[in-house]
């Protein structure tokens, strides 16, 4: 059955997003272009020996803390947090962050907080805890709107499963680069033929 909500991409804003409308009663599945969740909240693990091997460490490639200004009694932020700490996702982290820091020192207004075993692992718990379905190794290629839903098509056809062919909305959540490419003739021409379709296709990034 196709699903209601097909997510492209299973970086930390798509798996969220998959825990949320799964919570919701919404029927959701993902589709990601590589073989773990993450996206650019990448982390790269080290062993000694092959992928069977005991993790020795970890190394975030992409972000490497996350910081919010919400308050723990936030009705949305506060018990999301509090799910992600009491799971040992999250620790609250309280040195003094180097280099570049907009936000601060921690404090009663800024929070940060590190993930022990990786920011990769933040996406891998909100998939985990929604049970969602996801396609690995699947790269969208083309997306077709119609009054009846979205036919999505990928660069190699054979890796897209018959349940994720077609979807009532399509949610895109890679950054807006990759989706619409680098010139600005590209983005002028897509919004010109997506402008009637936006009820069918969203962007989340």
């Amino acid at each position: 059955m196709a699903p209601q909500v097909l997510i492209v991409g299973a970086g930390v804003t798509g798996s969220m997003l998959a825990m949320l409308a799964k919570d919701m009663g919404l029927s959701v599945r993902v589709l990601e272009k590589s073989r773990g969740a993450g996206g650019r909240m990448a982390t790269h693990t080290f062993r000694r020996g092959d992928r069977s091997s005991p993790v020795l460490a970890h190394a975030d490639l992409g972000a490497q803390y996350v910081t919010t200004r919400s308050s723990p009694e936030h009705p949305f932020l506060g018990p999301l947090y509090k799910r992600l700490t009491d799971a040992g996702v999250l620790i609250p982290f309280t040195g003094e962050v180097a280099g570049a820091n907009p936000y601060g020192g921690a404090g009663p207004e800024v929070r940060h907080f590190a993930a022990p075993m990786g920011m990769r692992s933040i996406a891998e718990y909100f998939l985990q805890s929604s049970s969602v379905p996801i396609d690995w190794g699947v790269a969208v290629e083309d997306l077709s709107p119609s009054d009846s839903g979205v036919a999505v098509s990928a660069q190699v056809p054979e890796t897209l499963s018959e349940e994720a062919a077609t979807a009532n909305v399509v949610v895109l959540t890679q950054p807006v680069q990759q989706v619409l490419g680098a010139t600005k003739f590209l983005w002028l021409y897509f919004f010109y033929n997506m402008y009637k379709k936006m009820n069918r296709i969203l962007f989340l990034s």
